[in-house]
């Protein structure tokens, strides 16, 4: 059975990939758009470099119309794979956490550069 600390120490990771998960968002945005594309609101789908700024302002809206559950819930999941001897400190993410974090984020905002092939076009 799980000793008291190694539970806080679960629960402080988990809970650390779900903040450093939306916070990653914003510029794994940009990434995306720069590399794909991204939707922006009332706009359609930028891509290059002119996506970079409004990408990062997409997800900041986004985040009000169910954006932010999906991300917390990836980071929720993602959190839970990471081993207690590899998390970091109580407020500063170790390596690892960062890395789950980053590929938490890339689903939803994946799933989202690619809506319109899934549901046609919005």
């Amino acid at each position: 059975m799980p000793d008291q600390r190694t539970f806080e120490k679960r629960t402080h990771s988990v809970l650390r990939c779900c903040f450093w998960t939306y916070l990653v968002s914003f510029p794994t945005a940009a990434l995306i758009g720069l590399a794909f594309r991204f939707p922006i609101p009332f706009g359609g789908y930028y891509s290059g470099v002119e996506a970079v700024i409004p990408s990062m302002f997409a997800v900041a809206f986004y985040s009000f119309f169910g954006l932010l559950p999906a991300l917390l819930f990836c980071g929720l999941i993602a959190g839970t794979f990471v081993p207690v001897h590899r998390a970091g400190s109580k407020i500063w993410p170790s390596k690892l956490e960062l890395k789950v974090s980053v590929v938490a984020a890339l689903m939803p905002l994946g799933g989202l550069s690619v809506l319109d092939k899934i549901i046609g076009p919005w």
